[in-house]
C-alpha cells in the first residue's frame, strides 16, 4: 500500500514537472496569455496564464494510470480509489468552466452556476455534511451547507491568487495538511485524493514561485478551492466533537479568512460586496513595505501554522482542543489587528448603537450583481499580472499598494 502511494505521488510530481514548462510553451503559441499593457502590468512579455491545465493533467493522469495497473491489485488502495470517484467528475467540470473563463471571459453567472452544478454532483454522490459531532443534520440542511462550503473554499482560493506561487503554495500547504491528517485517521480514500495533488503542486511551483513564468489561471485555482472543499468534507467525516470539525477549516483559512475580510470590510465601509480593491491581505503586507516573496513567505508561514494547529485537534482530547482553538482564534485576531483595516474601526460604534452604512441596506438587483462581479472579475486579473514578475521578463519592481 505504501508503494502504490509513492508511486502515485511520483507520478504526479513527474508529470507536474514534465507537463508545465509544455503547456506554457503551447499558451504562448496560442496566444492564451495575459498581455502587457505598460500600465499596471510590469512584465514586457506575454505569460501564460493556464497553468491549472498541467495541474490538472497531473493530478487526475497520475490517479488514471495507478488505478488502471495498480489498484486493482490491493483491495484497500481500489476501495480508496471509490472516494476520489465521486469527486472526480465534479472537479474535471470545476476545471473546465475554469479553463473556459480563462479562454473566453465568461459571465460571473455561468461561473457560479457551474459551481453549484458542481457542488450538487458531489453532495448527491454522499459528498456532504452528515452530522455535527454525535448529532445527526438534517439531509436538506446538510446539503446546502455542503454546497455553501464547496463554493466559499473554490472562490476563496481564486481570489488569493494574486501573487506568484501565493495560491499554489497555500494549496499545497493546506492538502499537505490533509494529507498528514488523512494518514493519521486512516482515511485511505482521502489519503489517495490528497497525495498526487500535494505532488502535483509542488513540481508546479518551480515554476510558479516568485518570479514565476506561468501562472495558475481559473482553470487552476477554481479547481484547487473546489477540491480542498472536498476534502474538508472527507475530513470532517471523522471528527468525533464539534472543535475537532473545525480543523478542516483551519487548513485553509488563509485564503478564507481573506475573503471574509474582503466581504466585512466593504459592508462597513458601505461599498459594493463585489467592487473589487486593493486591500487583500497581500495588498495590505505589500502596503507595509515588505517585498514581493516577504509576502508570500510570510504568508505561507501563516497558512503552516494554522495547518499544524489544525492537526493538534486531532491529538488534543477534551480539554486540550479548547485550547488549541483558543490558540488559532487569538493568533488571528491577532493577525487582522496588524493589518489595520481603518473599517474596523467603526465596528465598536456599529455594535453598540447598530446599523450599516446606508450604502450597505439596500438588495442589489441580480444586473447589479451581475455588474460587480463583472468590475471585480477584471480588476482582480488586472491585479494578478500587475503584481506577478514572471521571469526572465521583468525588468522594474512593483510599487507598494
Amino acid at each position: 500500500m505504501l508503494l502504490t502511494l509513492l508511486f502515485l505521488a511520483a507520478t504526479s510530481l513527474g508529470l507536474s514537472l514534465l507537463l508545465t514548462p509544455i503547456i506554457r510553451t503551447l499558451a504562448l503559441r496560442c496566444n492564451l496569455v495575459d498581455l502587457p499593457d505598460n500600465k499596471r502590468k510590469v512584465h514586457k512579455k506575454p505569460v501564460p496564464r493556464v497553468g491549472g491545465i498541467a495541474l490538472a493533467a497531473a493530478y487526475f493522469g497520475s490517479l488514471l494510470l495507478v488505478a488502471t495497473f495498480l489498484a486493482h491489485r490491493q483491495p484497500t488502495v481500489n476501495g480508496g480509489f471509490a472516494t476520489v470517484k465521486l469527486i472526480a467528475p465534479a472537479a474535471m467540470l470545476i476545471f473546465l468552466i475554469g479553463l473556459a473563463d480563462d479562454i473566453f471571459n465568461l459571465k460571473p453567472w455561468h461561473k457560479f452556476g457551474v459551481q453549484i452544478v458542481a457542488a450538487g454532483m458531489v453532495v448527491s454522490a454522499g459528498v456532504h455534511i452528515h452530522s455535527v459531532a454525535a448529532l445527526s443534520v438534517h439531509p436538506v440542511l446538510g446539503a446546502l451547507v455542503s454546497i455553501l462550503w464547496l463554493v466559499a473554499c473554490t472562490n476563496a482560493v481564486n481570489l488569493i491568487d494574486g501573487l506568484d506561487g501565493l495560491a499554489a503554495g497555500i494549496s499545497f500547504l493546506a492538502t499537505l495538511t490533509v494529507l498528514i491528517a488523512s494518514v493519521m485517521s486512516g482515511n485511505m480514500g482521502l489519503t489517495i485524493a490528497a497525495a498526487p495533488l500535494a505532488a502535483a503542486l509542488l513540481g508546479f511551483l518551480v515554476f510558479n514561485f516568485n518570479p514565476a513564468s506561468i501562472f495558475l489561471g481559473d482553470c487552476g485555482s477554481l479547481l484547487l478551492g473546489f477540491l480542498l472543499g472536498c476534502y474538508g468534507i472527507l475530513w470532517s467525516r471523522s471528527s468525533a466533537t464539534l472543535l475537532e470539525m473545525t480543523a478542516p477549516l483551519m487548513a485553509v483559512a488563509v485564503p478564507l479568512i481573506d475573503t471574509t475580510l474582503a466581504i466585512a470590510r466593504r459592508s462597513l465601509s458601505g461599498q459594493p460586496i463585489f467592487k473589487a480593491d486593493r486591500s487583500h491581505i497581500h495588498h495590505r503586507l505589500l502596503a507595509r513595505g515588505l517585498s514581493h516573496r516577504s509576502t508570500v513567505l510570510l504568508l505561507y508561514v501563516a497558512a503552516g501554522i494554522a495547518g499544524s494547529l489544525s492537526l493538534c485537534l486531532i491529538w488534543a482530547r477534551d480539554q486540550w482542543e479548547a485550547v488549541v482553538f483558543a490558540a488559532f482564534s487569538c493568533a488571528v485576531i491577532l493577525g487582522v489587528r496588524q493589518l489595520d483595516y481603518a473599517e474596523f474601526h467603526s465596528l465598536p460604534k456599529i455594535l453598540l448603537f447598530g446599523g450599516l452604512p446606508r450604502a450597505t441596506t439596500g438588495h442589489p438587483t441580480p444586473q447589479t450583481f451581475e455588474e460587480g462581479m463583472e468590475a471585480t472579475q477584471t480588476a482582480d486579473l488586472q491585479e494578478k499580472t500587475a503584481v506577478y514578475s514572471p521571469a526572465p521578463f521583468e525588468t522594474q519592481q512593483r510599487p507598494a499598494a
